[in-house]
Parts: C-alpha cells; sequence; structure tokens
C-alpha cells in the first residue's frame, strides 16, 4: 500500500488543473449533468427509477470506457424491461458487479441512503461517489477513479486504498472553485487527452 503523501496529491492536482484548457472546462462543467440526463433518460425508456440506473451505472462502470458503461447500462435495463432472464445479457464487467446490478433491477432501492448501502462499503468507495455523482451533478462527493488516481501521482492498477481515495477527493474540493465535480472532470479529460498524445508533460 502506497503512503499517501498530501502536499503531492495536491501540488499535482495543481498542475493538472493549470494544464487544463478551455476545452476541459467546459466538457468538464458539464460532464456530469449529461451523465444525469442520460441515467434520466434510461430510466423514463425502461420504466426504472433514477437511483436504479444510476446505480447500474455505477456498478457497471469499473474497469470499462465511459461509453461502454453506458451501452452496458442500456442493454442490462432493457433486457429487465422486456423480462428477459439474467442468462441473456452478456456484459464484460466483474460477475460481482453484475450481479450488483441485476438486483437493483430486481429491488428497487427506497431511498438515496439505501442506493449506496446496497452498492458496498469501503471498497466501493468510487461507484458509490460515482452513483452520487450521477443524482446529484454539482453535489459535494467525488468520483476517484484510475485515471484521477495516476493524475495525483500513483501509479496504480486497482482503485486507492481509502485513506489514498479520501485525500485526493479532499484536495480536488479545496482546489475547486465551483462544484467539485467540474474540476474532477476537466482534469480526467485533460489527462485522458494527454495519455493518447506524446506530448511530454510540464511537471
Amino acid at each position: 500500500m502506497a503512503p499517501t503523501n498530501k502536499r503531492l496529491i495536491s501540488h499535482k492536482l495543481c498542475c493538472w488543473r493549470d494544464l487544463c484548457d478551455p476545452r476541459h472546462y467546459a466538457a468538464g462543467a458539464v460532464w456530469y449533468a449529461e451523465a444525469h440526463d442520460f441515467a434520466y433518460r434510461l430510466a423514463c425508456k425502461s420504466n426504472l427509477t433514477l437511483l436504479q440506473t444510476a446505480g447500474v451505472i455505477s456498478v457497471l462502470s469499473p474497469g470499462v470506457a465511459w461509453g461502454i458503461n453506458q451501452r452496458q447500462a442500456e442493454t442490462l435495463c432493457f433486457a429487465h424491461a422486456e423480462g428477459l432472464p439474467l442468462d441473456a445479457v452478456t456484459l464484460s464487467t466483474y460477475t460481482s458487479q453484475w450481479w450488483k446490478a441485476y438486483s437493483l433491477l430486481k429491488s428497487p432501492p427506497a431511498s438515496r441512503e439505501a442506493l449506496l448501502d446496497r452498492i458496498g462499503g469501503v471498497k466501493a468507495l468510487k461507484t458509490k461517489a460515482f452513483a452520487c455523482n450521477l443524482l446529484s451533478p454539482d453535489g459535494p462527493e467525488v468520483t476517484v477513479d484510475r485515471w484521477i488516481t495516476r493524475a495525483a501521482g500513483y501509479d496504480v492498477d486497482h482503485q486507492p486504498h481509502p485513506a489514498l481515495y479520501r485525500a485526493i477527493a479532499d484536495a480536488i474540493r479545496s482546489l475547486a472553485d465551483g462544484p467539485p465535480t467540474h474540476l474532477q472532470a476537466a482534469i480526467w479529460l485533460c489527462a485522458k487527452d494527454h495519455a493518447d498524445s506524446s506530448t511530454d508533460l510540464p511537471f
């Protein structure tokens, strides 16, 4: 387990904040609002609640790109709406996450708190935060995935441990001028852009 260096985390994320260009900030400001709209439309189309679709999207998100996450959530929700059995759906996700998503469809959570309890505990900080962001795009929760963890200076192949997760989320909240989701999304987009290019980072 890598030690948590809060000064390093704040410095690295500050550098990424400064590296973001207007495109990243503009897209970051609406990313979660658009994701919320997707979850809402999916709920309407499949006769589900927003709590259900936000939960399904979040638990299916680990290890997959956003576009794939959206398609797989649609596939599962529409299959459920049509009364198809679970084995009729093929998803490229972890089996445990698949079952969580299916259970949310079969038994709707009664509240936001009930949804978060069913998503998981300390090992599910990212998926719980993502569900919160889908429900409330401008809320205080921060989704910390592998891209954000690497941007914070930690090269990991898995989700950060709870102390590191909270340190990164706190740093983003401290650095944000507005809703932390806007800055998180801008840094996430910027980090992905630089990973796809051969440009050297200035820090």
